[in-house]
């Protein structure tokens, strides 16, 4: 317990340009829906807090010095979790009169809609930023990282937005919307398992981390976590877990397609019983 609570309490950084950056993002919230956001709140709130705490506890400080595989889960929320609690947020009600209102606003939505877009700008970005060069870039360079950080979001908002979009009606076909999801599926799949079985070396910075927080002793020897198992953990929660996450969202999808089924089925019937009995009287 001693040494989980020095890992919990150590390495928080509380930097300035990501509480000036969720502030903002809350205030720009309220102010563009007029703060008629009851019951879509909680959704935003839980992103926001998501991405504070993938930005600056201790998932970000281990992640940033010490364990590539801690550096994976702050990317999972990131590209997953967090773009997706954001999409729920938005109220319904208020984009669509935006969007009535402001047709080029309309017609730039349509346009990072488009699926093939969609897909290669979310999986396109998961995939360079894991790149070794660009990956240590990151690491070296905070502008560097910022940027790395941002488009993640910004690509995970624009992955999800064809099957997640706010209105509804828009969203892809079931069908397409399985094909969508199932290909992201793999493509994080192969990513996870490449990852999963390559060289510990592929990623350098992690090989001999200077020990800003004091607990590269505690992290090696009393947790047992070599730089090759790291490697493993990291490629291993790609691979595990971000696969759980698509298939959470594709047997999402599938139940709301038979719930859909469903509902127009027992429509057509109660009409088919509604002709029935006024041909009978």
């Amino acid at each position: 317990m001693a040494d989980l609570w020095q890992i919990l309490t150590t390495g928080w950084d509380w930097k300035p340009s990501v509480l000036v950056g969720c502030a903002a993002l809350v205030f720009g919230y309220l102010v563009v829906f007029k703060y008629r956001v009851r019951g879509y709140w909680p959704w935003f709130g839980a992103a926001v807090l998501l991405l504070l705490l993938a930005l600056v506890s201790p998932v970000d400080s281990l992640g940033d010095i010490y364990l590539f595989s801690a550096h994976m889960v702050q990317h999972l929320l990131l590209l997953l979790a967090v773009p997706l609690l954001l999409l729920a947020g938005l109220p319904v009600r208020q984009v669509r009169k935006y969007f009535e209102r402001f047709p080029l606003l309309a017609r730039l939505e349509r346009g990072i809609s488009w699926p093939p877009f969609a897909w290669l700008g979310g999986i396109g970005t998961m995939w360079a930023w894991h790149y070794p060069s660009f990956y240590e870039a990151a690491l070296e360079n905070e502008q560097i990282h910022i940027m790395e950080h941002f488009s993640f979001l910004v690509t995970g908002v624009i992955f999800w937005w064809p099957v997640r979009r706010p209105l509804a009606e828009n969203r892809l076909p079931p069908l397409r919307a399985l094909l969508y999801l199932v290909s992201a599926l793999f493509a994080s799949l192969v990513l996870g398992i490449i990852l999963t079985f390559a060289s510990p070396d592929i990623y350098p910075a992690y090989l001999s981390p200077v020990d800003r927080y004091r607990v590269l002793g505690l992290l090696r020897n009393g947790w047992g976590i070599t730089r090759e198992l790291d490697q493993q953990l990291g490629g291993i929660i790609m691979w595990v877990l971000g696969s759980l996450f698509y298939l959470g969202v594709i047997l999402s999808t599938v139940i709301s397609w038979f719930s859909e089924v469903g509902t127009e089925e027992d429509y057509q019937e109660a009409g088919e019983e509604s002709r029935e009995v006024s041909a009978a009287s």
